[in-house]
């Protein structure tokens, strides 16, 4: 049986943490002896937050001395695969083990000179890369990637199976039973969307459809925000940060779901956020923002409706659509549904990863 070691040090329980507890669960159910290498308050009851199996290992190291004894750790470790998103650690490992046996995982490309000296080197270093975007991957590539691959991040199925249906995740929640909730997922694009649900409320035959914050752990400045227009109290709806088993219910409680990511250059061309594959598989429909990134993702009117980043009237246009027809927004989530879980589960990303990382190259 193949071992894999995946490295990844988690400072905090945030949605790095997820998506490497979802990969280990996921290579692990395919036959791959799995141990997690780790440290930090991320690590701590890993499996309990992120809802997975405990079908993987995990080793924990001091957080200060992480890399050096990760490395030491190594020397002793017969090991086929050792696999992280930390491009430092895997340029020490490189002293030490061969190329192939290799693989590093890139969310975004380095900033400041050393770190992009770092993420260099190890590009050049490693057997295997995997860029979550086909932009990033390019750039990898250029950058000195000799086998370089897009992985998307993915969704766990398991989470969005026997979801409670929007009456009774509203019980709940207890949120209004009658309301048309339109949810911003995570803080960004929430200002964005509160003012376009302004221009909703104040238009001519326009609706008064509630706002739900999903993710957002400090509301204090967007309630502020809704409140100095006018809008009223009752209407804005907040859940705080939810544990990653609770993210479903709260989807399933929402008519709408929004992800409006800025346009940043991360954002527009390398950004693969989780967030956007749960909504995917929340079977409701998405307006999100209309990115490079995700166009091999997502196909505007089939899977989810698209607008420019900032463009709020665009943003209110596509809410009022969406309220007008029911059955727009229904197609909108079945095609999405069958879309993420056709194409982009853990289990169909574990499967891709582990074609390339055992693939031997005798060239490497």
């Amino acid at each position: 049986m193949p071992e894999l070691m995946y490295i990844a040090p988690l400072p905090r329980p945030a949605a790095r943490a997820l998506q490497v507890a979802h990969t280990c669960e996921a290579i692990a159910a395919l036959g791959v002896t799995v141990t997690l290498w780790t440290a930090g308050r991320g690590a701590r009851d890993l499996y309990a937050h992120s809802g997975v199996a405990d079908n993987f290992a995990m080793r924990y190291f001091p957080a200060v001395l992480f890399p050096l004894a990760v490395f030491f750790a190594a020397l002793f470790s017969r090991a086929q695969a050792f696999y992280s998103r930390d491009a430092l650690i895997l340029l020490l490992l490189s002293l030490v083990k061969p190329r192939r046996a290799l693989t590093y995982e890139a969310h975004g490309l380095a900033q400041g000179r050393f770190g992009k000296s770092v993420q260099r080197w190890t590009l050049r270093r490693v057997g295997t890369v995997f860029g979550v975007t086909p932009a990033l991957r390019d750039e990898l590539a250029r950058l000195g990637a000799k086998r370089a691959f897009v992985a998307h991040n993915a969704v766990r199925r398991a989470h969005f199976e026997n979801v409670p249906s929007r009456l009774e995740a509203r019980r709940l929640l207890g949120w209004p039973q009658d309301a048309f909730i339109v949810a911003a997922f995570g803080a960004d694009g929430a200002h964005a969307l509160i003012a376009a649900l302004a221009l909703v409320w104040a238009q001519a035959g326009g609706f008064r459809a509630a706002l739900a914050l999903i993710g957002v752990d400090d509301d204090s400045a967007l309630r502020a925000e809704w409140q100095k227009l006018g809008l009223e109290a009752e209407a804005f709806l907040t859940t705080g940060v939810v544990p990653p088993p609770d993210v479903p219910l709260c989807l399933s409680a929402c008519d709408v779901l929004t992800l409006l990511l800025p346009r940043t250059e991360h954002s527009a061309y390398y950004a693969s956020p989780l967030r956007l594959f749960e909504a995917l598989a929340a079977r409701r429909a998405l307006i999100a923002a209309d990115l490079p990134a995700w166009e091999d993702v997502l196909t505007h009117e089939e899977h989810a409706l698209l607008v420019p980043a900032g463009a709020t009237r665009t943003l209110a246009d596509a809410l009022t659509r969406l309220y007008n027809d029911p059955l727009l927004r229904q197609a909108l989530a079945d095609s999405a549904y069958e879309h993420v879980m056709a194409r982009f589960t853990s289990e169909q990303r574990a499967r891709a990863i582990l074609k390339k990382v055992f693939a031997r190259d005798k060239k490497s």
